[in-house]
């Protein structure tokens, strides 16, 4: 059994993220040009965040994903991610170790990349 109760395929239309969720077509509006899988999981995300974003994949609670509101504010800040990953690389001095310094010299609020995520 998968730990991805919905695995979602996006779709890249100008600046518009079209997936499909149980019949429902959903588009969020993203500054990443890319090819993102969105998964709605109750596992692998920690118990203090809605949603986490690993390269081109966003993981996005269930209860975050239901809540319509929630769902556009989530994606959108989690998109900014995506464009951070492939602008700083998975490799060397990449994105998740820039992630972890910010993050243990700033705290999360005060992390550049989080306060960018944030504007969008």
């Amino acid at each position: 059994m998968s730990i991805f109760k919905y695995p979602l395929l996006g779709n890249i239309v100008g600046n518009i993220l079209v997936i499909v969720y149980k019949g429902q077509k959903v588009n969020v509006k993203i500054q990443s040009t890319y090819l993102v899988k969105v998964f709605v999981v109750n596992k692998l995300i920690p118990s203090s965040a809605v949603a986490i974003t690993y390269g081109t994949k966003i993981l996005i609670k269930s209860k975050t994903y239901n809540d319509i509101t929630q769902r556009w504010l989530v994606l959108s800040h989690e998109t900014v991610h995506i464009d951070q990953w492939c602008r700083y690389g998975f490799f060397g001095v990449g994105f998740l170790v820039k992630y972890i310094f910010q993050y243990c010299k700033y705290g999360y609020k005060n992390s550049p990349l989080e306060k960018e995520a944030d504007e969008n």
